[in-house]
C-alpha cells in the first residue's frame, strides 16, 4: 500500500538541515524562515569562496535552495505552492554532505 508523502514545513526543513546550515555559517540555528533564509545565503557565500569544486557544488545546492526559500516565504502556509518551493529547497539541502561540516 502506498504512503502518503509527508508535507514539507518550514519546520522540518530546518530541522533537517538547520545544523549542518549553522555549523557553516559559525552561527546558532535558524529558528524562522527570514532567518533560515540569510543563514543559507550566507554559507553560499562561504563555500563559494572555496577553492574545491566540491564545495563549489555545496554552495550551489545552498543558493538554490536559498531561492526557493525566499519564494516561498511571502506565501501562505495553505498555499499549495509554498510547499513545492519547500519540497525543492529541501531537496537541494540534501544535496549537502553533511559530514564535511560537522
Amino acid at each position: 500500500m502506498p504512503t502518503t508523502p509527508r508535507l514539507v514545513t518550514v519546520d522540518r526543513v530546518i530541522a533537517n538541515h538547520g545544523q549542518t546550515v549553522a555549523n557553516i555559517t559559525q552561527q546558532t540555528v535558524a529558528t524562522d524562515l527570514p532567518d533560515f533564509i540569510e543563514q543559507v545565503q550566507r554559507a553560499a557565500s562561504i563555500l563559494g569562496l572555496g577553492l574545491s569544486s566540491h564545495f563549489q557544488d555545496d554552495a550551489d545546492s545552498l543558493s538554490s535552495a536559498a531561492t526557493y526559500l525566499a519564494d516561498a516565504l511571502g506565501l501562505a502556509d495553505s498555499d499549495p505552492e509554498r510547499a513545492v518551493l519547500l519540497s525543492w529547497a529541501n531537496q537541494h539541502l540534501d544535496d549537502l554532505d553533511e559530514s564535511d561540516f560537522l
